[in-house]
């Protein structure tokens, strides 16, 4: 259920004086009236409005001298006294068919009302603290506990004027709202400053669902005590920049997929809203472009969680209108190369942690993807991924002597190559990455190409100088200094002189790109060229960010 927020002001009160209600303060001639429809009787009571209120009026109820402020006073202590002879005579303004509209349309049943109350000074005359209690007791009557007027006090320290102190008023009283509620908001009432502050400051609010009801001025409808008809207007294009010039903030400086599709589903559910009430097909339209822009950033959120399952069921999808760019690259998902750019990204936005956790992935798949080159399927049992060992054919295959290399490497590490164990159990899961690099090293030296030697060994050397890193990581991420780049200089410049390999915070990712740059061709080609290297473009998330951010504010 809806709830309305309103302004009120000298608009928002008729009294009826010689057959005719007049506006009590509204003295002004705005734009665009049309009174083309009056006759000439009631063209001459419009004319002379000011006179009927200030002569006939303000004598009836004594008011000296008139100002606004002191004919609501009169006009509210009189009402109060003799309901009976006054409700009939007074009809609200501007105010009565917004609240019509908003009843009909929306079943609202609360309406909060922003009130002035000043102390003697500028402002002072044309207060409406004694407007609210009129109106109150009219609506009241007319439509019981259907309704419910709630007054908003604006501060006597805060002018009506002041246009500071009224965006911090109305920004306090949206703060205190449910973020979830529906709006309605009527600024035609106050000063102009009162006007903006309510406009800015519901614009500004995590309120999404929100409307802008403005009544039509009809002097005849005024004249006959009746009020006034409404239109909505949602300044959704407004709200629309603003929200993309968000998106683009999350994604340009944070590459925050998720963040960005919560706020585009939440605009999306604004937009349905809107729909019933502003008619314009571009709404339409609008909400078509979020659900295939929402359908790109989900491809990059699952690449992120290293789905590629879910990533190339998606593609596979007819209903989606993917990016076609972005179709080609996860048609050729390079999961190195994902992990590549996951750390680029994490130590820009010196994710430490998630950097170094990322590292030790790509350090792993980096071993496997040079395996699966040298063509081991033969040395294991079942998915290569699994690395399960099997050492009979192993030392069958490549002979006791490279055997006998391949336990001097491990230099007594693992418990599993021990003779008493190997006879129970000769087929073993390979753990960890030393075991796994020993593997590769005793494989290469087994096929005996001296290309591929020379691939391997400028990886090895490169792999070498992450190899402090990887160790530290659980160090860093549990221990209670916590970690930072700074944390990870600390520990680079005490470090041991068995570890002088270790290679400088800031060039580990250049140490990555040289891995991938390695004669073993891990990365195709062409990707290579493209997301590779300090300057590169960041694969499939580069696309996806470009290609949403051109979706939603190319268009202007």
């Amino acid at each position: 259920m809806a709830i309305l927020i309103a302004n009120i002001g000298t608009s928002d009160l008729t009294v009826n004086v010689d057959d005719y209600y007049f506006p009590i303060g509204f003295n002004r001639n705005e734009p665009n009236i049309d009174d083309s429809d009056l006759t000439p009787d009631e063209d001459v009571a419009w004319r002379n409005r000011r006179e009927f209120v200030e002569q006939i009026l303000c004598q009836e109820l004594n008011v000296k001298p008139f100002t606004f402020r002191n004919l609501t006073h009169k006009l509210r202590d009189a009402y109060q006294q003799q309901p009976e002879a006054w409700h009939s005579r007074i009809r609200p303004g501007r105010i009565w068919g917004t609240l019509v509209e908003a009843q009909e349309k929306f079943k609202v049943r609360t309406v909060y009302i922003f009130i002035t109350n000043q102390p003697p000074g500028p402002g002072h005359d044309l207060d409406s603290v004694y407007l609210f209690d009129i109106l109150n007791q009219w609506f009241q009557a007319e439509l019981g506990d259907t309704i419910q007027l709630i007054p908003v006090p604006i501060p006597a320290t805060v002018s009506p004027i002041d246009q500071d102190g009224l965006l911090y008023e109305y920004y306090q009283f949206f703060s205190q709202l449910n973020p979830q509620e529906e709006l309605l908001i009527s600024i035609k009432g106050g000063t102009p400053q009162m006007q903006t502050a309510l406009r800015v400051q519901a614009m500004s609010s995590e309120i999404g669902k929100q409307l802008f009801i403005e009544p039509h001025l009809s002097i005849k409808n005024v004249l006959a005590g009746k009020y006034s008809d409404c239109h909505f207007i949602s300044y959704w294009q407004y709200r629309r920049t603003k929200t993309y010039q968000t998106v683009k903030l999350l994604l340009d400086k944070r590459w925050d997929f998720n963040g960005t599709v919560e706020i585009l589903k939440a605009w999306k559910g604004v937009l349905k809203f809107l729909k019933p009430y502003i008619s314009d097909q571009k709404l339409v339209e609008e909400d078509h472009l979020i659900a295939k822009v929402i359908q790109n950033l989900d491809i990059a959120i699952h690449c992120f969680n290293l789905d590629s399952k879910t990533v190339n069921q998606s593609i596979q999808s007819s209903q989606l209108q993917l990016s076609s760019q972005l179709v080609k690259q996860v048609s050729s998902y390079n999961r190195l190369l994902n992990l590549y750019t996951q750390c680029r990204i994490y130590w820009k936005l010196n994710q430490v942690a998630n950097f170094l956790t990322g590292m030790s992935s790509f350090y792993e798949e980096t071993l496997y993807q040079v395996n699966q080159r040298l063509n081991p399927e033969a040395y294991f049992v079942g998915d290569l991924q699994k690395w399960h060992l099997d050492t009979e054919v192993m030392r069958r295959e490549m002979g006791e002597k490279l055997w006998e290399w391949f336990k001097e490497l491990d230099d007594g590490h693992c418990a599993k190559l021990h003779p008493n164990n190997l006879r129970r159990q000769p087929r073993f899961q390979l753990m960890n990455r030393y075991l796994k690099r020993n593997f590769i090293q005793v494989l290469v030296k087994c096929r005996n190409l001296p290309e591929e030697d020379l691939f391997w060994q400028e990886m090895l050397t490169l792999l070498k100088r992450l190899d402090y890193w990887a160790i530290q990581r659980n160090h860093l991420i549990h221990s209670s200094d916590g970690v930072s780049k700074q944390r990870m200089w600390e520990l680079w410049r005490s470090r041991s002189p068995k570890d002088t390999d270790a290679c400088q915070p800031n060039h580990i990712q250049s140490v990555m790109s040289q891995i991938l740059e390695n004669g073993f061709g891990i990365v195709e080609d062409e990707w290579r060229q493209q997301f590779v290297g300090d300057q590169a473009k960041y694969y499939i998330y580069s696309e996806v960010k470009d290609w949403t951010i051109e979706q939603l504010l190319g268009q202007g």
